[in-house]
């Protein structure tokens, strides 16, 4: 869950790494340089970053990452290049707080977005 100080211009990024993509949040009009993806937000937002590992069999599928706002898949997935095992949590933030949810307790704290009803 995202929220921002009251009149103030703040951003929060998501993602894997600072290297690979991510998803930049804003609550005014902005211009980053890396930017993969925007959003806009308001209070109590609730972001996600995933990332799928296709079966072997899949070989010509690379491993991508997606995001999720508010428990439904947004934008486009994005290919990860490289070395796609050494992935970290990855978050930038400005003038505003998140509540992270890495999953370890999903019967009291489920993610928004329904992993096992995602498509390779």
């Amino acid at each position: 869950m995202l929220e921002g100080e009251k009149n103030k211009f703040c951003y929060a990024g998501i993602g894997f790494n600072n290297d690979t993509p991510f998803m930049l949040m804003s609550n005014r009009p902005i211009n980053f340089e890396r930017l993969y993806q925007t959003s806009s937000w308001k209070d109590g937002d609730v972001f996600g970053c995933g990332v799928v590992f296709p079966p072997k069999k899949e070989s010509k599928i690379l491993p991508y990452v997606f995001f999720t706002k508010n428990g439904r898949r947004t934008g486009n997935k994005f290919s990860l290049k490289g070395d796609s095992d050494n992935l970290r949590p990855y978050f930038h933030l400005l003038l505003c707080s998140i509540e992270i949810n890495f999953g370890n307790d999903p019967d009291n704290k489920p993610f928004r977005y329904n992993v096992l009803k995602h498509n390779i």
